[in-house]
C-alpha cells in the first residue's frame, strides 16, 4: 500500500480521493515519516457505523432487560444534569 505525504496529498487530492473511492484502497497519509491519517473508502465508514449501531442496540436491549429484572435502575434526567453541572 503506497503512502502519501501530506504535501503530496494536497497536491494530488483528487487522485488520492479517487484511489480510495474507486479502487477501495485505504491510503495512509504521512508527515515526517509518521502515519498521521488515512483516507478510506466510504464503505469502510459505513461498516464501522453499522457495527457501532449494532453495539449500541445490543447495549440498549441489555439495559432494558436489566431494568425490567431490577438489576439496573433508571436515573432521573434532573439528577444527571445536576451531577454534570448542567
Amino acid at each position: 500500500m503506497r503512502s502519501y505525504t501530506t504535501r503530496e496529498a494536497r497536491e494530488n487530492f483528487s487522485e488520492i480521493v479517487n484511489l480510495a473511492a474507486f479502487s477501495k484502497n485505504r491510503v495512509p497519509l504521512t508527515r515526517r515519516n509518521k502515519t498521521v491519517a488515512f483516507l478510506v473508502p466510504i464503505e469502510d465508514i459505513e461498516t464501522i457505523q453499522a457495527y457501532e449501531d449494532a453495539m449500541d442496540l445490543a447495549e440498549c436491549n441489555r439495559s432494558r432487560v436489566n431494568i425490567a429484572s431490577g438489576e439496573e435502575t433508571l436515573i432521573p434526567w434532573e439528577q444527571v444534569k445536576q451531577e454534570l453541572g448542567l
